[in-house]
C-alpha cells in the first residue's frame, strides 16, 4: 500500500425470515338453504319463529304477486333439475337452531407461507467515494379454501383460492466528493412485483362438468360463474378472478450539493419509469342474479332461492379476458438554496 492511500473498506449485512403457518379461518353468519328448501318446500318462510323481520309469502313466478304458492311449496314440475343439483351442493345448516338465516359457520384450513430477506453492502471506495447497495426479497404464498366447499367456493375477491405475492427491490447509491464544497450523490433503484390470485378449480372446466352451458373455459378461467341469490350466501368463483398483476419500475436520481460562501445550493433530478400490467377480468365466467322479484309480493320481502329453483333469472352478465397496461415516465427536478 502506498503511503497516504486510503484503505478500501466494505461491510455487509443480511437478515432473513421464514414463516409457515397453517391456521383455521372461521367464517360465521353464512346462510345456506335448509333441507326442505332443496326440494322446493319453502314453508319455513311462513314460520315467524324461523325467519327474520316477518314471514315471506311466495307467489307463482310471473304472476306479479297475485297468485300465492300454496304453503310456499313449489310443484315438482316447476323445479329446474340443474338448479336443484346446484342447490344441493350447498353444505347443510349447522347453527342458529333451525332458522333460515345465519345458519352456517365454517372453519377452513388456510395456509400462509412467507419467505423474506434483506441484504445490504456498504463500500468505502476511497476518501472521496462511498457506496452502498441493498436488495430486498419477499415471497408470500397463501391458500384459502372456499367457504362453501371445493365446488361452490363462495369466497370473495382476495379471500379465496391461491394468493401469491412476490416482491424484489434493488438500489445502489454512490457519493463522490469533488472538493470540500462540491459533492454529488447518484442513486439507482429497481422494483419488481408479481401478484396473482387464482380461484379454486382454475384449471377445471367445472361449469361444463356440472351441466352449465355457455360458460367460457380456457387457461386460468376454470370454475363457476358468480351467482348472487337474495337470502342466501352467493356461490361460485369470485368476480375479478383470475387476478394477475406485474409491477416493473426503475428510478434514477442525482443530487448535487455546492457550498458557496454562507449559502448551500442543492439541485437534483429524478427520472422514474413505471409499468403496471394487470389481468383482472370483471366476470369472465359470467355472473347471475336471482333477487326473488318473480316470486315476491311487489315491494315486499323476497327470497331468491325460489326464483333460482324455477329458473327465473333477474340478470346476467359476462366479460372478456383482457390485460390493462399502465406505462409512464415521471420526470422531476429541483433547485434549493439555504443560508447559514
Amino acid at each position: 500500500m502506498n503511503r497516504g492511500e486510503e484503505p478500501h473498506c466494505a461491510s455487509a449485512a443480511t437478515a432473513a425470515a421464514v414463516a409457515a403457518v397453517v391456521f383455521g379461518q372461521t367464517t360465521s353468519g353464512l346462510t345456506v338453504p335448509t333441507a326442505l328448501m332443496r326440494t322446493g318446500n319453502f314453508s319455513e318462510l311462513l314460520n315467524p319463529n324461523l325467519v327474520q323481520n316477518g314471514i315471506i309469502q311466495l307467489y307463482q313466478p310471473g304472476s306479479g304477486g297475485t297468485t300465492p304458492i300454496a304453503g310456499n311449496i313449489l310443484n315438482s314440475s316447476q323445479i329446474s333439475p340443474l338448479a336443484q343439483k346446484l342447490l344441493n351442493l350447498y353444505p347443510l345448516p349447522n347453527t342458529n337452531g333451525g332458522k333460515v338465516f345465519s345458519n352456517y359457520n365454517v372453519t377452513t384450513p388456510d395456509t400462509d407461507n412467507t419467505f423474506q430477506w434483506d441484504a445490504r453492502l456498504d463500500y468505502n471506495i476511497s476518501a472521496k467515494d462511498q457506496a452502498f447497495s441493498r436488495f430486498s426479497y419477499t415471497n408470500e404464498r397463501q391458500n384459502r379454501p372456499g367457504q362453501l366447499g371445493s365446488v361452490l367456493d363462495g369466497g370473495g375477491f382476495g379471500d379465496t383460492g391461491s394468493i401469491n405475492s412476490l416482491g424484489q427491490q434493488f438500489m445502489f447509491s454512490e457519493t463522490h466528493i469533488f472538493t470540500p464544497s462540491l459533492s454529488n450523490e447518484a442513486r439507482f433503484g429497481y422494483t419488481y412485483g408479481h401478484f396473482n390470485q387464482f380461484q379454486q378449480n382454475v384449471t377445471t372446466n367445472l361449469s361444463a362438468n356440472l351441466g352449465l352451458g355457455g360458460i367460457p373455459f380456457g387457461p386460468l378461467n376454470g370454475g363457476l360463474p358468480n351467482v348472487a341469490i337474495t337470502g342466501l350466501t352467493s356461490f361460485g368463483s369470485p368476480t375479478f378472478y383470475v387476478s394477475n398483476e406485474y409491477q416493473n419500475n426503475y428510478q434514477i436520481l442525482d443530487n448535487v450539493t455546492k457550498v458557496i460562501g454562507s449559502h448551500t445550493l442543492r439541485a437534483g433530478v429524478n427520472f422514474q419509469h413505471i409499468r403496471f400490467s394487470t389481468m383482472q377480468p370483471t366476470q369472465s365466467r359470467g355472473s347471475y342474479t336471482y333477487n326473488g322479484q318473480y316470486t315476491e309480493t311487489p315491494g315486499l320481502k323476497s327470497f331468491g332461492a325460489a326464483d333460482f329453483l324455477t329458473n327465473s333469472q333477474f340478470s346476467g352478465a359476462i366479460s372478456n379476458i383482457f390485460n390493462t397496461d399502465d406505462v409512464r415516465w415521471n420526470r422531476a427536478g429541483y433547485v434549493r438554496t439555504t443560508g447559514r
